[in-house]
């Protein structure tokens, strides 16, 4: 029903709505027309297309949604970043493939970062923090309220626009 009201709303009430079976990883998937549109969702974390007529969707809870539309090509991308796809570099990985399928470039490129969990309550053990410690330069911006057992909290909204903005991002 929601998805229904939120279609009419934006006066697309026949749109295809394409989603991903989310799996909490940095894939990225292609929607190349209408009728892959209307296909089981295939698994990943983030959709790109430069189809007319469609809509792209995730669903997050605690995960960051990150939408991408390209101003030139009018390419578009929905990205579901937890702190996995996140360590894994999923909006980079979702440029690069704009840039690969629809000759977008990073300055033609605008993002929106929707909620998320924020980092004054989003603790992660000790391992996950060395993961992005090894991954990341700039790790240590990432992290606040450390505690003596290795946990730590970590900022999910601040490592997208980090990795948006390394890519190339205004």
């Amino acid at each position: 029903e929601n998805r229904r009201r939120f279609q009419a709303a934006l006066e697309t009430p026949n749109w295809p709505m394409v989603t991903a079976k989310q799996i909490h990883s940095a894939d990225v998937r292609s929607v190349v027309d209408a009728e892959d549109a209307r296909s089981e969702p295939q698994p990943g974390d983030a959709l790109t297309a430069n189809v007319p007529g469609i809509l792209l969707a995730i669903q997050t809870a605690d995960c960051m949604p990150v939408l991408i539309a390209d101003e030139r090509t009018r390419a578009f991308a929905a990205v579901h970043a937890g702190w996995r796809g996140t360590l894994a570099g999923i909006v980079a990985r979702t440029v690069e493939r704009m840039q690969q399928e629809y000759d977008s470039r990073p300055e033609d490129l605008h993002d929106a970062l929707g909620p998320a969990i924020c980092a004054e309550v989003f603790e992660v053990g000790a391992e996950v923090l060395d993961a992005f410690r090894a991954s990341f330069d700039y790790a240590e911006e990432l992290f606040s309220n450390r505690q003596p057992n290795g946990k730590g909290h970590i900022n999910l909204n601040r490592a997208n626009a980090r990795q948006l903005a390394d890519a190339g991002l205004r």
